[in-house]
């Protein structure tokens, strides 16, 4: 058995991916962990229109896995994602150059974290003296 990097792209319909995200991502990475997956990184991408119509869906969001697993298990976790009523589509990719654009989109993510964290640490002293200063007269 050979352990590779792969790269799983699902695509759900946006309805259902905001009425209960944590459940949904739960049951995606549960795809690969169930066959033996080992989840390196994951993102959930904004919600977006789709080129074309699947099954009446319009807009649809994407979730990002990177993982690891053996050649063998990615039949078994394709066929659970097909069967899948929450999955619209879904995409397996394994390349060489994989560990370097998980590594780049990890990098990516901190670096909007931070910057995130940093416009919420500046806005809330503002906030804070807003109600003083009206407090004030």
């Amino acid at each position: 058995m050979t352990e590779r990097l792969y790269e799983g792209l699902f695509l759900v319909d946006a309805s259902v991916a905001s009425q209960n995200w944590a459940e949904l991502e739960a049951l995606l990475t549960g795809i690969v962990t169930n066959h033996g997956g080992a989840i390196e990184y994951s993102e959930k991408w904004p919600e977006q229109r789709l080129a074309y119509e699947i099954n009446g869906t319009k807009r649809g969001v994407y979730f990002l896995i990177y993982f690891r697993s053996d050649t063998q298990s990615i039949a078994a976790m394709r066929n659970d994602a097909q069967l899948s009523e929450k999955v619209m589509r879904c995409l397996f990719v394994q390349e060489d150059f994989l560990e370097e654009e998980m590594k780049r989109r990890r990098e990516v993510a901190e670096r909007r974290a931070a910057h995130s964290e940093k416009i919420a640490a500046e806005q809330a002293p503002a906030a804070e003296q807003a109600p003083a200063a009206e407090e004030a007269p």
